[in-house]
């Protein structure tokens, strides 16, 4: 059986947890026939994400601005690809990985 945790325990590993990398995975994306590379997001990209699934006008980009913040490789916020897709104001590029293709990751 594990032992407790206890306030000591959580001090002396405050500097490991502060360190910690954030994980990473490779994913087959089917219907872009290629492996992408996310990241796991900072909380508080999941805390917009899922306001964002409770608002009417913007619950169809939740996914979407999931995936910009999350996926390392390729780096969806690099100025050619955003230029070269037109991508709006707010950088998301989501005509490379239309709706659809986001439940995926």
């Amino acid at each position: 059986m594990a032992k407790k945790l206890t306030i000591t325990d959580l001090i002396a590993q405050k500097e490991r947890l502060k360190q910690k990398k954030k994980r990473t995975q490779t994913l087959y994306v089917e219907s872009l026939d290629a492996e992408v590379v996310i990241q796991e997001p900072a909380s508080s990209i999941a805390d917009e994400a899922i306001e964002m699934t409770q608002d009417p006008q913007k619950s169809d980009m939740a996914d979407v601005h999931m995936v910009y913040h999350t996926m390392i490789e390729p780096n969806l916020k690099d100025a050619e690809l955003q230029k070269a897709y037109g991508c709006v104001a707010d950088g998301y590029c989501a005509h490379a990985f239309p709706l659809g293709r986001n439940s995926q990751l």
